[in-house]
């Protein structure tokens, strides 16, 4: 491989200045069907809704009850199966259950009030105003499939369910007040590579109510699997004439990758020239003018050794509350930027690599999952440990005379911390293609964002968003947590969420919707 030389990139790069991210809120917006859309307008919080722009799409019916865990069959779009190229290995997966808790309060930490604790001393807390609503929808995306990953059961929501008789299958129960208000959300797709979203709603009637807290709680059963693949074979794949449906939408703008929120709350498309430029420059070290002279693997595994060779990973990009220390969501700086400075968190380094890919024609995700290492275990408590948020990429490799689509896992993270001097294009990358790891990472997101209408806060991605009707409160908490179990130990199921260190039980009796 002919020598990299870093120092065309920053060149191509200077001048870059970054686009402010908001540091109350995150506004998203995207229409339901994606290559149908136009350029994103925010639309600023109390804005009508049109819910006639998401429509629920039942997947099939739930896994019996005593069945044996089964895994949702691949989807891909038309007549286009799922290929032979990426192989998820079945002696070395797991069948795991994901636990995911939103909470948000209502309190604004722009102003503060003197309470007093149960020892009668005196304390400073943010003051709680109560958000008043006609009607609440709360959002979380669910994935089908990754490279190395599967939904379990149908995913066709059941109703929320406790014990050993629950069926296995995508469950989330919304409580507001300690109140459950929604046990079955409605699933929502179509959105960009395989992207679903899930929509838990509450519309009491009547008088306008108030909200206090709300707590969302999904619960998400995953068969994980390391992954290998036919190099040789993904080397000789060309361009197809034409992407298929999914992989076509893999190339459209997404928020925190193409796109950033200014100061004043509004999805503005980050200046491309950056990218153009970076991409230009790592091209021409290789003598290659046009990236599709170049065959699509052999393209990524080229893109990703630039990456790997000029980004250093640093900081967790993990952005926490400064009371409690709980996590409220990741940052992700501009690709440009991560580009540029040649350092960036494990998300920045993802999304940079990603805008590379699409910059390049070449279909591709961020995929977001929970690392459990090889134990079960509370996620991201005030004490730090191994479990951890993971990010990486996956482009599209299309045969188009098998009509087949593979998505194949790039760890460029885990590469760069293997080792910070890129291997030969001509060998084989443990975390390219075949990743020995992701039996132990259960992906959650396909999105730093939900591509639609919704907000979430704390000057990060946070995953999950929120519509309120009369108007969408600008400020309000958020906290995120996650844990994980065997499905043969999953015991009383969802409801035994665990609660981060000294969080207060508010788990209320389960009532009918």
């Amino acid at each position: 491989m002919r020598s990299l030389n870093r120092a065309s990139v920053l060149v191509a790069l200077a001048g870059v200045v970054a686009m402010t991210v908001s540091a109350d809120a995150v506004f998203a917006q995207a229409t339901q069907q994606p290559a149908q859309e136009e350029k994103p307008r925010v639309r600023r919080p109390g804005s009508d809704f049109d819910r006639s722009k998401l429509r629920g799409i039942s997947a099939g019916d739930a896994a019996k009850d005593g069945a044996a865990p089964r895994a949702v069959s691949p989807r891909s779009p038309g007549d286009y199966g799922v290929g032979d190229i990426v192989r998820r290995d079945p002696q070395r997966s797991r069948d795991l259950i994901l636990n995911i808790s939103v909470q948000i309060e209502a309190h604004n930490p722009r102003s503060k009030e003197v309470v007093k604790d149960p020892a009668g001393k005196a304390v400073i807390r943010n003051r709680k105003t109560p958000i008043a609503f006609d009607t609440i929808s709360v959002l979380f995306p669910y994935v089908l499939s990754t490279a190395g990953s599967e939904l379990l059961g149908e995913p066709d929501p059941t109703d929320w369910a406790v014990g050993a008789d629950a069926a296995l299958a995508y469950q989330g129960r919304l409580t507001i007040n300690d109140r459950v208000v929604d046990t079955k959300p409605e699933l929502l797709t179509d959105y960009a590579a395989g992207t679903g979203l899930a929509r838990w709603d509450f519309a009491p009637g009547g008088t306008v109510t108030s909200v206090d807290e709300l707590n969302l709680l999904v619960h998400v059963p995953v068969r994980c699997a390391r992954t290998t693949w036919d190099e040789q074979a993904a080397m000789a794949i060309g361009w197809p004439s034409a992407w298929p449906k999914d992989a076509e939408s893999a190339l459209k703008p997404q928020l925190f990758v193409e796109q950033g929120v200014s100061a004043e709350g509004k999805i503005e498309d980050y200046d491309p020239a950056p990218i153009e430029a970076a991409l230009k420059a790592y091209l021409a070290e290789e003598g290659i003018k046009d990236p599709k002279s170049v065959r699509p693997a052999v393209l990524a595994k080229l893109l990703a050794a630039k990456v790997w060779r000029d980004v250093q990973v640093s900081g967790d990009g993990l952005l926490r509350r400064s009371a409690s220390g709980r996590l409220s969501g990741v940052t992700v700086r501009p690709p440009a930027m991560t580009l540029e400075e040649g350092r960036g968190s494990e998300f920045d380094v993802v999304a940079a690599l990603t805008a590379l890919y699409r910059e390049a024609g070449l279909p591709a995700r961020t995929v977001v999952g929970i690392d459990v290492g090889d134990g079960d275990s509370k996620f991201l408590s005030t004490a730090r440990d191994s479990r951890k948020l993971r990010a990486w990429v996956e482009f599209a490799l299309v045969n188009e005379q098998k009509k087949q689509i593979n998505w194949v896992p790039v760890d460029v993270v885990r590469l760069r911390r293997m080792t910070q001097r890129p291997m030969d294009l001509d060998q084989s990358w443990r975390y390219f293609g075949a990743h020995e790891e992701l039996d132990s990472v259960l992906p959650f997101a396909l999105q730093f964002h939900p591509p639609t209408d919704v907000a979430a806060y704390s000057d990060s991605a946070a995953f999950w968003g929120w519509f309120v009707t009369p108007s969408t409160p600008e400020i309000a908490g958020q906290t995120l947590s996650f844990t994980v179990s065997s499905v043969a130990n999953r015991g009383e199921g969802p409801a035994q969420t665990t609660r981060e260190a000294g969080e207060k039980d508010k788990r209320p009796a389960r009532t009918n919707k």
